[in-house]
């Protein structure tokens, strides 16, 4: 009997280090395009520093990030909501639910249900120590040594139910921000929160729905360059990726999040000429699932 529990001790112990060592956090930069059907949902994780950006139409976000993340980790350091459609804000408030959030970052003040809800989530018990900040131009996040956040985009600031939220918490580590004026148009797609990550000599951009206006207007200020990978623009519909936007960029990579068979028919056929035509390889969620990129900051691969 002592001998079987024994046996039984040594097996469970095998497994739970087993468990810990699959885990454990990388030393890399890790990105994973969370395949969760039309929609965004981006988790960018460094040691055990966590970020989401979006989190698509539903609970299936829970389902990568529980993949993704040490099972013992229920603490993401910041959540950022590039806009309010409902395919990237659906799966806020299950993140919100089941995780505790340290910083919360918004791009506007949409009235949509969905964006409602996300508002009465942040003020419950469990989520009151968030800090709550409105995004504009300028903001630089760094997470670690050679690992910074440059937020491109929106050019837009004055966000009053923002500012409102962000009173009730302590201020926000988010530095070097710049306000440019107040929202002047009435689409989500172009408030939307523009990313550009940049890791020692690796370079990703995450365009949100971002349009061909708002690409346009990164290439006119000068505010981007030559970058390894692409997180394509409104899924790739046909009302983002302008050819000159990509051949300013030259993406190596172009990675596309959208569901199987949508009914919006994403990406367009225009879209991908375009990538292809200027050598970038197309990754898609539709196609691949969740796709995990990692870096060293000097090369990069899929990790799939």
């Amino acid at each position: 009997m002592y001998k079987s529990l024994q046996i039984i001790f040594v097996s469970f112990s095998l497994g739970l280090i087993a468990q810990l060592m699959r885990q454990w956090p990388s030393n890399r930069l890790q990105v994973i395009f969370c395949d969760v059907g039309q929609g965004d949902a981006i988790l960018i994780q460094y040691g055990f520093w966590q970020m989401l950006v979006d989190a698509g139409a539903n609970d299936q976000v829970l389902d990568c990030l529980s993949q993704n993340m040490p099972f013992w980790d229920k603490t993401l350091e910041l959540v950022v909501v590039t806009h309010t459609d409902h395919d990237h804000i659906g799966g806020i408030s299950d993140v919100l639910a089941n995780y505790q959030v340290q910083q919360i970052l918004l791009a506007d003040t949409g009235e949509s249900e969905g964006f409602k809800k996300m508002l009465t989530e942040m003020k419950s018990d469990k989520q009151r120590l968030a800090v709550v900040k409105n995004a504009f131009l300028g903001q630089m996040i760094s997470f670690t040594s050679g690992g910074k956040l440059y937020l491109l985009g929106p050019e837009f600031g004055n966000l009053s139910c923002c500012e409102c939220l962000a009173s009730e918490f302590s201020e926000t580590l988010l530095s070097d921000a710049e306000q440019l004026g107040s929202v002047t148009t009435d689409s989500p797609n172009e408030r939307s929160i523009i990313l550009l990550l940049k890791y020692y000599q690796f370079d990703l951009l995450l365009m949100g729905d971002a349009s061909q206006q708002n690409e346009l207007a990164l290439i006119d200020k000068g505010l981007i360059d030559k970058i390894e990978v692409l997180k394509v623009g409104h899924h790739g519909s046909k009302t983002s990726t302008h050819e000159s936007f990509v051949k300013t960029t030259l993406p190596e990579k172009a990675v596309i999040s959208c569901g199987y068979n949508n009914k919006f028919s994403h990406p367009s056929p225009e879209v991908l000429q375009i990538l292809l035509e200027n050598n970038a390889k197309i990754l898609r969620t539709d196609e691949l699932g969740t796709i995990k990129l990692e870096t060293n900051g000097y090369y990069y691969w899929i990790a799939n």
